[in-house]
C-alpha cells in the first residue's frame, strides 16, 4: 500500500467515478466484477468497457461492506495518469 504502480489491461466495468481494469489475472471484486478498481480524479472517466488502458496511481486498499479482506484500489493522481490504447 502507498506505492506508485501502473496497471494495463481491458476495462471491465465503469461505475461513476470508478472503473475496473483486468490485466489478465481476473482479480475478483464484488460479485460480478473483475479487475483492479481505479478511481478517476474528477467526474466520469473517459473510458468504455472493452477498451485497453494503462492507469498509474497510488495503490491502497478498500474493504467493501460484508468483506473481511482488502480489495485492490488505485487512486490516480491526475488525468495525465491514464493512457487509452
Amino acid at each position: 500500500m502507498g506505492l506508485l504502480v501502473r496497471v494495463s489491461g481491458r476495462v471491465t466495468a465503469v461505475l461513476g467515478q470508478y472503473f475496473y481494469v483486468d490485466d489478465g489475472e481476473a482479480v475478483p471484486d464484488v460479485p460480478g466484477r473483475v479487475g483492479v478498481m481505479v478511481r478517476w480524479p474528477s467526474g466520469t472517466p473517459p473510458v468504455t468497457v472493452g477498451q485497453m488502458v494503462t492507469a498509474s496511481g497510488v495503490v491502497t486498499g478498500s474493504i467493501p461492506t460484508g468483506w473481511t479482506t482488502n480489495r485492490r484500489l488505485l487512486f490516480m493522481r491526475s488525468t495525465d495518469d491514464l493512457r487509452i490504447h
